[in-house]
């Protein structure tokens, strides 16, 4: 199923005496890359969260916000009493030998390190908080995969649209192309009549087929034409494959462009160089597309 690689989820999961939330936002990117914004007491997770987002996307940029709370500490620290008494007296002790009259505050106990300890520090702490930081992540990442296919049909939709316009437009090149080689030599033989009126000098019906042969040769379209229509059955084909076919897509995508760039260098009809550019306004717009496909 196609998927883009934008979209958001978020989900909650809540434990006897705490809460985890995870918010997961994806847009587009070339390979896949996770962000994370998680407090304290979940930092120790951080690549085992970042092995189960890889088992639900594998392009894009995810964004990961993460809030830890236990009712019975919202904030989520303890004080440790013994280390703050241990700093107060060190300090207290080079106050009196520096003679520092500035008061040792609480303020200032709490920024030392171990003063204010996160929770959930202790490897039993940490088992038991996993199962519900896996449920936020893996809840979020759920949501997150059903808005990606959801736009990822949306996406199909239009892409079909217009591989089905240029489609339309390539039985009309085809049907253009004998019609214009034979206004082609309608042209060459009223100008060659209009050049050599009034003059002795004639050309014969030899010379005139072979610079019409030099046209067909430089004009020939129909290797371009038959590839494009390769391409377009190979994009149709891969739209409908299973797994991630982004980069599939960007690749069939620039093959497209290639020959349609070849066509208009080659044709030398107004009709023909219009139906080109409709072609190419269209791929263009498919590449575009698929820049948003994971």
């Amino acid at each position: 199923m196609l998927r883009s690689m934008t979209g958001y989820g978020r989900a909650e999961s809540l434990g006897d005496d705490c809460s985890v939330t995870a918010e997961i936002r994806s847009v587009n990117g070339r390979f896949f890359k996770v962000h994370s914004k998680l407090p304290p007491q979940l930092s120790r997770f951080e690549q085992d969260i970042e092995k189960l987002l890889k088992q639900s996307f594998s392009r894009g940029t995810i964004d990961l916000a993460m809030r830890f709370q236990r009712p019975s500490n919202p904030a989520g620290y303890t004080f440790n009493g013994e280390a703050a008494r241990a700093y107060w007296r060190q300090l207290d002790k080079l106050k009196k030998e520096f003679g520092i009259e500035a008061p040792v505050t609480f303020e200032l106990l709490a920024t030392l390190p171990g003063v204010l300890e996160s929770e959930a520090e202790s490897p039993a702490d940490a088992e038991r908080l996993w199962p519900h930081v896996q449920a936020a992540v893996v809840g979020a990442a759920n949501q997150l995969t059903h808005m990606r296919e959801k736009e990822g049909i949306e996406l199909k939709n239009d892409l079909a649209e217009h591989m089905g316009s240029i489609t339309s437009v390539l039985d009309q090149i085809k049907e253009r192309v004998p019609l214009a080689l034979e206004e082609y030599k309608t042209r060459l033989r009223d100008r060659v009549r209009q050049l050599l009126n009034g003059t002795d000098v004639t050309v014969s019906d030899q010379d005139l087929a072979r610079e019409i042969v030099l046209y067909i040769e430089r004009s020939n379209i129909s290797e371009e034409l038959a590839r494009l229509a390769s391409h377009i059955k190979q994009f149709e084909t891969t739209m409908s494959s299973p797994g991630p076919v982004g980069r599939q897509l960007e690749f069939i995508g620039q093959e497209m462009h290639r020959e349609a760039n070849t066509m208009g260098s080659k044709v030398n009809d107004a009709a023909l160089s219009n139906f080109v550019t409709e072609i190419k306004t269209a791929i263009d717009k498919i590449r575009e597309q698929v820049l948003n496909i994971e």
